[in-house]
């Protein structure tokens, strides 16, 4: 039987919401039958909107205080309703570009949650992520448990056996407090998103896989469902490290993406994409570059 995908995103309405049209034509291209959605903390610029797919909602969260990992965490806290109908969510960063893989990611991710029986499947996680020096005192003591992204999430299994604790997380997060695990308030530091999504399955008595688990294909999970993430072109510890980047980004998207590079529609919304964000256009440079040099 089919699975009934969607693909969500939160986005600011600053110069973040122009990854959308680069995010919504992959995720389209990749999986036309998804139902693709964004939620925009703000307003969209209507020049966008006829190089976006999918559905859009304006104005959404608009009483939340932010903090440098809001919008990471609204991606995991998105009400339940919006998704009705569909069988598996998969509620990613809007800086990713996604391709279709020869397992696609729903079928691929089905398996690990089916194996483990859960109704989450991730990248990585629970992993211990080392306390940043930058905030003495978070945390419980120096390390705490946090399940990275690429999420794949399984409906309604997952907002049924986690509905109490996304509430929870949702008030936490709106009003930037403290959670009962935390001595940092919510959203004051970058990874707080991943930490909540343990968090979330920890008090749902719900199992994350962990990196030792076995996947789909039999290994630890398969690289190229990471996708290509334009954010780590921001970073010079990542783009700079051919060895970081080759495990980061695999040969078989850096192929695709070449392929892609041949679409005379995605060329043009690079190129509208481009005239509205330096800091986008600037990713896209590296991310061309990167590839180019391991042809």
């Amino acid at each position: 039987m089919t699975k009934k995908l969607s693909i969500a995103t939160v986005v600011s309405s600053d110069d973040y919401q122009y990854f959308l049209p680069l995010f919504t034509y992959c995720a389209h291209k990749a999986y036309p039958e998804a139902g693709i959605k964004t939620f925009v903390c703000g307003k969209l610029d209507p020049e966008s909107r006829p190089y976006i797919h999918g559905e859009v909602y304006e104005n959404m969260f608009s009483d939340y205080k932010i903090g440098v990992s809001t919008y990471n965490a609204l991606r995991q806290l998105i009400p339940s309703h919006y998704f009705e109908g569909y069988d598996y969510l998969y509620p990613t960063d809007a800086d990713f570009l996604i391709f279709r893989q020869k397992i696609p990611h729903v079928d691929y991710y089905a398996e690990v949650m089916k194996n483990l029986d859960t109704p989450i499947a991730c990248a990585r996680g629970p992993t211990k992520g080392l306390r940043s020096t930058r905030l003495p005192g978070g945390w419980v003591e120096n390390r705490t448990r946090m399940a990275a992204g690429c999420l794949m999430l399984k409906i309604p299994e997952w907002f049924e056996k986690t509905r109490v604790a996304r509430n929870y997380y949702r008030e936490i997060v709106k009003n930037q407090e403290r959670d009962r695990f935390d001595k940092v308030e919510a959203c004051t530091y970058r990874e707080f998103d991943e930490v909540m999504i343990y968090r979330i399955c920890l008090l749902s008595a719900i199992r994350t896989p962990t990196m030792k688990d076995h996947f789909a294909t039999g290994e630890k999970m398969d690289a190229i469902y990471r996708d290509i993430h334009l954010g780590d072109f921001k970073f010079k510890s990542r783009y700079e490290d051919m060895n970081k980047m080759r495990r980061i980004l695999r040969k078989r998207n850096a192929l695709n993406y070449l392929e892609l590079k041949t679409d005379d529609k995605w060329n043009k919304i690079v190129d509208y994409v481009s005239g509205k964000s330096h800091n986008i256009s600037r990713m896209i440079r590296k991310l061309d570059h990167h590839v180019n040099e391991r042809k």
